[in-house]
């Protein structure tokens, strides 16, 4: 069998974006052939970083696992061997696949950095056991069908429900359930809470998620259609216009991606999530028929497929966002977040808010975002600017761009997101009210007031205690202070011990780094101590 890698090849395909209209700037589609051969079959590529991971049938042999790197243009089997394997799912260097190297269908887990195999389960497993894997964390089903969840730092393995083809991404698992019709069920592993996306219809399946956007597959009148929805909000999107979805809906970067005949003929589609098009993009350039676009898999914004006996890597060109803010405020303190927003190498300058293409979004936790109403646009250099609200604990900004997909405008663009920063205020303390006459063999209180409110009971303040000694202050004691209720919003802080020696002193307030607020100091507080 002949193998070859074509690098050379660069292909420029050009997308039609609404039907009857000519715009001066269409996304495009670079694409190139990174495996072909004659002799072989391709199936399910995947990719994370630098690798590529896909199926192959050496001319009608069993499918078994391989791993390009796109970087060394390095490939090699997984693990070689006579008998079926599918279904491989990547996350950074981790590969995990279905295996019946012992007879049944057994879940198998690779590290392509040390090149050392795992078994994660060597039970009777159902056909198409359809792992994945995110970070820590692989979901499989076996042939109860059950979900099980399996750890790979502990190796535990516990069973989440019934139902099967269950996806992870984080702190989220969704599947398909086993009842009739079947319904999408999500598990929260964080506080192990457990609800259901879709009930009734006539059968809801295939989810996958993606941060906070989950999709799946629908049956309507006999067509297949694609749904999704924001596990932050309550309510299910369809897209539209309707058409038979022929393979599975993949995520990444807002967006949607999965083969319909929406347009007649079998095409890949784009929808922007994050965009201003209300309907999906045809995005296959030339590249149309059942033989394209099979199995295609995307990762920010590149998409890998297979088309006939080829493994086909291809770029969405998507605007590019640039984001920046200070990562320290004082409390209570509004922040101004700027950036810029190109695309094919030039800044989108000149858009004004009225056409709300630029917006803000806030999280706590990086998966629930929040998008400002407010609108903005950008200059003629291309730099928006905005503002945060008043700042009390860490909050995560990024910035959407929406688009352009007005006809009448100068250029057309998919959406973008800029990536994340964080911006941290320091917490509101004041200086120690110390009392005016210390005697150093007596007990006396150091307090103040701290925000944001901290639990009662709790030693979020240190009073740290100087003694000047040769002309210089050195720190000869540290007390925890304890946080009590004073108002809604504000805590008193209380440190209650003796002074070590009589002499010069000073005295003031830490507020050490948290998850919420930034390091903070008070100003000092000088005392003669008897």
């Amino acid at each position: 069998m002949k193998r070859t890698i074509v690098l050379a090849l660069a292909v420029a395909l050009a997308c039609a974006l609404l039907p009857g209209v000519a715009l001066a700037q269409d996304p495009w589609i670079t694409g190139r052939i990174i495996r072909t051969s004659a002799g072989d079959i391709f199936s399910q590529p995947v990719m994370s970083g630098d690798w590529v991971v896909y199926s192959l049938s050496d001319s009608g042999a069993a499918f078994n696992v391989w791993a390009y790197n796109l970087k060394t243009q390095e490939q090699f089997a997984l693990h070689a061997q006579t008998a079926l394997q599918n279904d491989a799912s990547i996350s950074g260097t981790k590969v995990v696949w279905g295996d019946r190297r012992n007879g049944n269908f057994n879940i198998y887990l690779y590290d392509l950095a040390t090149r050392h195999e795992t078994t994660v389960r060597d039970g009777a497993t159902a056909p198409g056991a359809y792992p994945d894997i995110s970070g820590n964390r692989i979901v499989y089903n076996d042939n109860g069908p059950k979900v099980h969840l399996y750890t790979i730092s502990t190796g535990s393995d516990v069973i989440l429900g019934d139902g099967q083809n269950a996806r992870v991404d984080g702190d989220y698992v969704v599947w398909q359930t086993d009842s009739v019709p079947s319904q999408i069920r999500v598990c929260n592993l964080k506080t192990g809470s457990r609800f259901n996306l879709t009930t009734g219809g006539a059968g809801s399946l295939m989810p996958e998620i993606s941060g906070s956007v989950v999709a799946w597959q629908g049956s309507i009148a006999g067509d297949i259609h694609v749904f999704y929805r924001y596990l932050n909000e309550d309510t299910n999107h369809e897209v539209v216009p309707a058409g038979s979805v022929d393979h599975n809906v993949t995520i990444a970067n807002n967006r949607l991606y999965f083969k319909s005949n929406i347009g007649g003929a079998q095409q890949l589609y784009l929808h922007d999530l994050g965009g201003q098009a209300m309907t999906p993009i045809p995005i296959s350039g030339d590249m149309t028929g059942a033989d394209a676009w099979e199995d295609a898999w995307a990762a920010g914004n590149t998409i890998v497929c297979r088309a006939g006996n080829e493994i086909y890597l291809a770029k969405v060109w998507a605007p590019t966002v640039t984001i920046s803010g200070p990562s320290r405020v004082p409390y209570k303190a509004v922040a101004m977040v700027t950036g810029t927003i190109s695309d094919f190498g030039y800044r989108i300058g000149n858009t004004p808010a009225l056409w709300d293409q630029v917006k803000p979004q806030a999280s706590l936790d990086k998966f629930d975002w929040r998008t400002n109403t407010d609108k903005f646009g950008t200059n003629s250099n291309g730099v928006y600017t905005w503002e945060t609200p008043a700042l009390t604990r860490k909050v995560y900004f990024r910035t959407i761009y929406r688009g352009s997909w007005d006809p009448f405008k100068f250029a057309s663009h998919l959406s973008g997101i800029s990536p994340v920063i964080s911006i941290t205020p320091r917490a509101y303390l004041t200086k120690p009210s110390v009392p005016a006459s210390i005697k150093h063999d007596k007990k006396s209180s150091a307090w103040g007031y701290l925000e944001p409110v901290h639990t009662a009971g709790t030693h979020p303040v240190k009073v740290e205690y100087w003694k000047k000694r040769s002309g210089r202050y050195t720190l000869r004691k540290t007390v925890w202070a304890t946080a009590m209720t004073y108002a809604s919003s504000r805590n008193k802080y209380s440190a209650y011990a003796s002074v070590p020696s009589a002499g010069r002193w000073r005295f003031r307030a830490i507020y050490p780094t948290s998850s919420t607020n930034a390091y903070t100091a008070t100003g000092w507080v000088y005392r003669t101590v008897e």
